[in-house]
């Protein structure tokens, strides 16, 4: 992932964010230390970005027709956030 934003509900699986150089991603359940890769760092959303979280989740749930679901899927304590931890992960690797 170079840029932009990625909101996962439940499961993402392993190997998260692997090759990630910018971006955020915002995951909706357990995340393990042990899924995400060494380049990637693993925070609570901060207050400016969970309102970026509630405003995709909501607009979402207009297009879907799940208006009622919104306030299910909005409980903050549920949330994490990836992002890079450098802009070059590999950078040592492929220096000359």
């Amino acid at each position: 992932m170079n840029c932009g934003k990625i909101i996962v509900h439940g499961s993402a699986g392993d190997d998260l964010g692997y090759g990630m150089r910018g971006g955020e991603i915002y995951i909706r359940g357990n995340v393990e230390t042990h899924q995400i890769g060494a380049e990637v760092g693993i925070t609570e959303p901060s207050d400016a970005e969970w309102s970026d979280i509630e405003k995709y989740v909501v607009n979402f749930c207009k297009v879907f027709h799940l208006e009622k679901n919104h306030v299910k899927l909005l409980k903050r304590e549920k949330f994490w956030r990836l992002s890079a931890r450098s802009k070059r992960p590999y950078g040592r690797l492929y220096a000359y």
